[in-house]
């Protein structure tokens, strides 16, 4: 991975959050310390599908070291199977951290953390197919959502995810509706939208431009 870092040209950090999204969804396997190997795209097919079927899975005998480790990973699960229990897809950033707080999205601070990291994410599942950007408008701002877009989505099994991931902290087994809760307003057309880069200082939300054009959210 540092190898990787100076020839991109991009932060270590950087990296290592892509890996970590990519392990998470069976592309990559971890051989030894900074040294991975490419499985190939065709398993986040079965990722997905294991995901609708089983929901997030936790395992007590890691270690405080290893969960920290494996940290990003399960936060990208618990982030898709959130759009695997949904049935309108749409879900905006700010209620999906809402969501995977809980209690904890009353403090700004966790709150606003949890966007960017989710972010990160976002973009990296984006740019696998998995999901697309758009965002909506909420009075006079606009705010970052995502929509599902992975072509070979099983509809049959949204249900089942939604059962299969019910529990002490998994989102699938939290309503759809929650996942959107506070949020009202417009959204812009998907259209082909490409995932912006990470950065730190990517904007939460920004300000709305009027357009008659915008549709409503559903």
């Amino acid at each position: 991975l540092d190898k990787a870092a100076v020839e991109l040209g991009v932060e270590r950090r950087r990296i290592y959050d892509i890996v970590n999204v990519f392990e998470s969804l069976g592309i990559v396997e971890r051989l030894a310390k900074n040294s991975y190997v490419w499985l190939g795209l065709q398993r986040m097919h079965v990722a997905v599908e294991d995901l609708q079927r089983n929901g997030v899975t936790d395992d007590p005998s890691m270690s405080g070291t290893q969960r920290k480790a494996k940290s990003l990973g399960l936060l990208t699960q618990h982030f898709l199977l959130l759009f695997l229990a949904e049935t309108e897809e749409i879900i905006p950033l700010e209620d999906a951290a809402k969501t995977l707080l809980g209690e904890e999205a009353s403090d700004p601070g966790k709150l606003k953390t949890k966007v960017r990291r989710l972010y990160d994410i976002a973009n990296i599942l984006a740019s696998l197919g998995l999901i697309s950007k758009t965002s909506v408008i909420d009075g006079d701002v606009r705010k970052p959502a995502f929509v599902w877009s992975f072509r070979e989505r099983n509809k049959s099994g949204v249900k089942r995810a939604a059962a299969g991931g019910a529990g002490s902290g998994s989102a699938g087994g939290r309503s759809a509706k929650r996942a959107r809760a506070g949020t009202s307003g417009q959204r812009e057309p998907i259209g082909d939208e490409k995932a912006e880069p990470s950065s730190d200082d990517r904007p939460a939300e920004e300000a709305a431009p009027t357009s008659a054009s915008s549709a409503s959210v559903a």
